[in-house]
């Protein structure tokens, strides 16, 4: 014959409700720091992504800029002396001077800026200093904004600049920038 099992009195058999419930809390807010620390670690990577972009195009404009010494002899890379412009037409015709290839390197290295990075610019000048960008949120009128001193000797500062999407409820008109420079010494 079998005999029912006897139940204690202290004993507890299983999860209440309660405990289940609480477990799910505690599994919730794991999953969520979780999901956070993957969104982190995505800002992460577009922010290294742009700053590799903006020093292999420094870099690129540097090695342009080596190659041709009349133009930095002349101060043609001073992109705020001399806007750059688009003169692809003499490279069918006769020939460019130091002078236009200067200018139309200038051009199109703007012009992969921003595709690079969208919202940003770039310029060059002599400076003895190389100056970073206000850290603070400024407009894109002031992040372009950028003092040479033009000294003799001095060496060229090549400046890229871009909007930081980081925070994306700011307005579109005041934004933290990003800035990178790069020292080219001829």
């Amino acid at each position: 014959m079998m005999q029912p099992l006897a139940q204690s009195s202290g004993s507890q058999r299983g999860f209440t409700l309660l405990e289940v419930l609480i477990s799910i809390v505690v599994l919730s807010f794991g999953l969520l720091a979780i999901a956070a620390l993957q969104l982190k670690t995505m800002e992460f990577s577009r922010n290294a992504n742009q700053r590799a972009n903006a020093s292999a195009l420094a870099s690129s404009l540097a090695d342009q800029m080596l190659l041709n010494r009349a133009a930095i002899t002349a101060e043609n890379f001073d992109s705020q002396q001399n806007p750059p412009a688009s003169v692809i037409s003499c490279y069918s015709s006769g020939g460019c001077t130091a002078a236009q290839m200067a200018s139309n390197s200038l051009y199109e290295w703007r012009k992969a800026i921003s595709q690079a990075l969208p919202g940003g610019g770039g310029g060059v000048c002599r400076n003895s200093v190389a100056q970073s960008l206000p850290t603070a949120s400024v407009t894109q009128q002031q992040a372009e904004t950028f003092d040479c001193d033009r000294a003799t000797g001095a060496p060229y500062v090549i400046y890229i600049w871009w909007p930081d999407n980081t925070n994306n409820a700011q307005l579109a008109t005041t934004r933290t920038y990003q800035r990178f420079y790069l020292q080219v010494q001829p």
